[in-house]
């Protein structure tokens, strides 16, 4: 009998249990009604960047979003124009190494901002001591910020300990929901898209500086009119121009000038593709 128990122990600590990600923190979430939601974020070598049963990970794809207080999902990011996540969950455990890429979307519905965001600024390795949450698009990794005044937030370069909060807007612009910094969910209600990294703090300043040099190419005029130029010649096929719901807008390029066909008047995304990567510009059409 004694055998029996210790072999359907055995068999329950192997498959009853979660496993424990090598590291693990969570953030807070308060909207300005007071509605609180929590998110948990992390990595270990044996997690993928998917859904992970065994660190406990929910895909909610299917779950409808809450219609009233808060609710903060993780996601994939998503690219142009924005299609919905892959997966949704409120526990991410991704595979991370000091020098691999990695990013998460984090997604915010609530109808009263602004939200507060708290964590504990708790002592962590050089790996994770420069990882963040932004409002600026990836694609254009520091260079162009969304609506919200959250810019960048650092959460462990301060080692003072404690809790620390930020208290920041959406991320949805004055003329209503649009790409990339937020969407409409399938029951009609506005998404704020945010993004997350883990990462040293050497790999945030190399993105800063690699995004200096690649902001040598230059719009103009910009506002514009019936057309605009590069400082640079692109191929047609390495630039696209997205307007704010995620539509592309066909170009054609006569000489030296750009012209969009059917634009109306308004702000627009111009996302140009290059070898390190991609540049995204706001551009208005007058």
């Amino acid at each position: 009998m004694k055998h029996m128990y210790l072999l359907l122990f055995m068999l329950i600590g192997v498959n009853g249990f979660s496993q424990i990600p090598e590291f693990e923190f969570q953030l807070y979430f308060e909207d300005a009604a007071g509605n609180k939601d929590t998110i948990a974020l992390g990595y270990d070598p044996l997690a993928t960047d998917s859904i992970d049963a065994d660190f406990d990970e929910v895909d909610l794809t299917s779950i409808p979003w809450k219609t009233s207080g808060i609710e903060v999902r993780i996601s994939d990011p998503k690219g142009f124009p924005f299609i919905y996540p892959s997966y949704e969950t409120k526990k991410q455990i991704i595979n991370y190494t000091c020098s691999s890429a990695n990013l998460q979307q984090i997604n915010i519905f609530t109808k009263n901002w602004p939200v507060t965001i708290i964590w504990e600024a708790i002592s962590v390795d050089s790996c994770i001591k420069g990882s963040l949450i932004t409002s600026y698009h990836p694609g254009g990794w520091f260079d162009v910020p969304g609506p919200s005044n959250m810019e960048v937030i650092s959460f462990f370069d301060n080692e003072s300990g404690g809790f620390w909060g930020n208290t920041f807007s959406s991320n949805v612009g004055a003329g209503g929901s649009g790409y990339p910094f937020s969407y409409i969910n399938s029951i009609g209600d506005t998404i704020s898209a945010f993004w997350q990294m883990f990462g040293t703090m050497e790999l945030i300043t190399m993105g800063v500086q690699q995004n200096k040099i690649e902001k040598q190419i230059q719009v103009s005029p910009n506002p514009f009119t019936d057309n605009f130029k590069l400082s640079e010649a692109i191929p047609l096929d390495k630039i696209k121009l997205i307007d704010l719901n995620g539509n592309e807008v066909l170009l054609r390029k006569e000489g030296e000038f750009y012209t969009p066909l059917k634009c109306a008047t308004g702000m627009y995304f111009l996302i140009i593709r290059g070898e390190k990567g991609q540049q995204i510009f706001k551009i208005i059409k007058q």
